[in-house]
């Protein structure tokens, strides 16, 4: 998978949220928006295959999608 730069604006709690989770992870800031949206965009799609009746939806559903 190739990588884009891209720039986005976000609010200051959220720069602050991501950065102490970088720092506790030993992470930067990239990959742990990265991590954030990956996880956000599964969670839609297994959403989606729930509303759609998929076999597969219930095998890709994690435990860790509760807060």
């Amino acid at each position: 998978m190739g990588t884009r730069r891209v720039n986005i604006i976000l609010p200051n709690e959220l720069v602050k949220k991501a950065d102490l989770v970088a720092k506790v992870a030993h992470k930067n800031r990239t990959e742990v928006i990265k991590e954030a949206l990956q996880e956000y965009f599964e969670g839609i799609e297994d959403e989606a295959d729930l509303r759609k009746g998929s076999p597969n939806s219930t095998s890709r559903i994690r435990s860790s999608s509760t807060p």
